[in-house]
């Protein structure tokens, strides 16, 4: 009965419902969000489904369309020199839908294969008006470097995992970007002895792991902002950060009260633990997983050139954790670490405090980030 008076209540203030003119994931800290942009008449809305971590929707709400820009593409990027084609990463059951970017003229390619962070992103890493891992690609293959991008299982195949309560990051990650690595290292066009892996957030911290599970070793490793400290305090302190931009925080004290909660309940679980409920909206067995998984220790025994890469403005993985990284991998060689103190999250250039709407604006991974990838892998400065 409620639903039904919010809907009504909608058609009498903006008309008549047209269409659903999009439908996009977003992932918040700790609970996944669909958001379907509606015409009504002339005007666009957005309808936001949020979920808790039983599935079930927490909040719906029907709010003013997002101004949310175009995704434009980035001016270091040279058509006449690029080429594309699409291309299926298999997996055992799964088929993943990616593109591999490379080089108009020439072959056996440097190559770079791209991991995503949390969340069932896309193969461009698509976010409001930004496409980084498109733009990496397209940026890399303009210099010389084929780029392997490609859709992740839990968008693919999102259903299979909203109904499991026994999946952790290796089936969620880690199979899928092994498997993209040595069908890299198996392609025609490419060099199998210069296969790099570009892990951004999530996807770098979780780069040993994928590195073992290649039978043929990858030539390196780039880890975009990957976090050193343990996601769940990850998702609290977004949390607090972006609600502490707002001014409001006993507004949102019940929303701070519950992920401090889960987060408590998360550090405790272990391989004997009874509990199989979900958490921040992942199993209990995703975060049995990572409780066991000793990054800092992995890293340092992970064989091959590191380049670690971090925004300076970014507040989902901070300072904080680059620091960490610094202290804990002194005398690992071969490493490089580099601080970009205007870049957020997403490598994209800013002032002042970053904030979730800037991520609606149209803007492109930073030339200077993507020149220094380039360098690093083709001159083997690190």
């Amino acid at each position: 009965a409620k639903l039904s008076s919010v809907w009504n209540n909608m058609l009498r203030n903006a008309g008549p419902f047209r269409e659903v003119q999009s439908t996009t994931d977003e992932q918040q800290p700790g609970y996944p969000m669909v958001i379907q942009r509606c015409l009504f008449g002339e005007k666009s809305i957005d309808f936001k489904l949020v979920f808790g971590g039983n599935g079930k929707v927490k909040g719906l709400f029907f709010l003013p369309a997002d101004s949310k820009e175009r995704y434009k593409l980035p001016a270091y990027y040279d058509s006449t020199k690029v080429s594309e084609r699409s291309v299926i990463i298999e997996n055992g059951p799964y088929r993943l839908p990616g593109t591999l970017t490379y080089p108009s003229k020439g072959r056996f390619f440097a190559a770079v294969v791209l991991v995503h962070g949390s969340g069932p992103n896309d193969r461009d890493e698509s976010v409001g008006g930004t496409k980084i891992f498109k733009d990496l690609a397209l940026g890399l293959a303009t210099k010389g470097i084929a780029v392997l991008r490609y859709e992740k299982r839990t968008r693919i195949y999102r259903d299979k995992f909203t109904s499991r309560s026994d999946y952790t990051v290796e089936e969620e990650t880690i199979q899928d970007a092994v498997a993209a690595a040595e069908w890299l290292q198996r392609d025609s066009l490419i060099n199998p002895d210069r296969v790099y892996v570009l892990g951004h957030s999530l996807g770098a911290h979780l780069l040993p792991r994928i590195a073992s599970g290649m039978r043929k070793k990858s030539a390196g490793y780039i880890a975009l902002c990957p976090n050193a400290r343990r996601l769940e305090e990850l998702f609290v302190d977004q949390a607090k950060y972006i609600v502490a931009l707002d001014g409001k925080q006993e507004k949102y004290q019940q929303l701070l009260d519950s992920l401090e909660r889960e987060a408590g309940i998360i550090k405790g679980l272990h391989a004997d633990s009874k509990d199989t409920l979900a958490h921040l909206s992942l199993p209990a067995s995703y975060w049995i997983d990572l409780n066991r998984y000793d990054a800092f220790t992995a890293f340092r025994e992970m064989k091959g050139p590191l380049y670690i890469m971090q925004g300076g403005r970014d507040y989902q993985v901070t300072t904080d954790d680059y620091k960490l990284w610094e202290e804990k991998l002194k005398g690992r060689k071969p490493t490089a670490m580099k601080l970009y103190p205007q870049l957020n999250h997403f490598f994209i250039t800013g002032e002042g405090k970053s904030k979730p709407a800037e991520y609606n604006k149209s803007a492109n991974f930073s030339e200077t980030v993507l020149n220094d990838i380039y360098n690093w892998i083709s001159k083997d400065v690190y």
